[in-house]
């Protein structure tokens, strides 16, 4: 199973300037088979370290949850990283 790529990303308004919180699609494959699951994550820029992503799933996936969070998660950061993220 992997993420290939994330889709229809679109920003939310936050108050807070070191917060950001998106929307988007992602598309899973695996064996052939592919899937999309919307979702939401945020990208929180903390004043030590890397940023903290945390991610939600607007519908359940039919995956595994660890493998799956651990996927969207170094795809986000590597957007973030990359400057894809506005």
């Amino acid at each position: 199973m992997r993420v290939v790529e994330l889709r229809n990303v679109s920003s939310k308004e936050s108050p807070l300037h070191y917060m950001r919180e998106f929307n988007a699609v992602a598309i899973l494959e695996s064996a052939g088979y592919k899937s999309e699951i919307p979702l939401a994550f945020t990208v929180e820029r903390r004043p030590v370290g890397g940023p903290e992503i945390s991610v939600r799933f607007i519908e359940e996936p039919d995956w595994p949850l660890v493998p799956l969070l651990r996927s969207v998660k170094d795809m986000v950061l590597d957007l973030d990283k990359r400057g894809k993220l506005l």
